[in-house]
């Protein structure tokens, strides 16, 4: 799931649906040795949330540490200038008003953009 959102190819998350379905029976009687495949699940269910940080410092900007603090398992989180070659989440995700801007997503449909550190962990909660 995590290559689905970090290609954004489609095509990968179908793929990963397809596979887990082959697992998931083994859950209930092999829970024991099927514990990446059920966090893949839990990932899947919950969306899985794509994090985009729009910001010039990724390092030190407050936004990205919030996103790696309060992002649910699973979640894939990627910091960076706005159209950056290569980061498909990145992409179309302009900074608003200057700011460093945060995107929190679920299966490539976007909320609001946001600005502030709060506004950022509701979206996450």
């Amino acid at each position: 799931m995590a290559y689905a959102a970090l290609s954004g190819e489609v095509r990968y998350r179908e793929a990963g649906e397809t596979a887990l379905s082959t697992v998931a029976p083994l859950v209930g009687r092999h829970a024991r040795f099927t514990g990446y495949a059920a966090t893949v699940g839990e990932a899947l269910l919950s969306g899985p949330y794509e994090i985009a940080v729009v910001t010039d410092d990724p390092a030190e900007d407050p936004l990205v540490r919030a996103a790696h603090r309060y992002a649910p398992p699973g979640a894939v989180t990627v910091a960076g200038r706005t159209d950056q070659p290569g980061v498909p989440l990145l992409a179309d995700r302009p900074a608003l008003d200057g700011r460093s801007t945060a995107y929190v997503c679920r299966g490539f449909v976007c909320d609001r953009p946001v600005t502030s550190v709060d506004d950022l962990v509701a979206q996450l909660g």
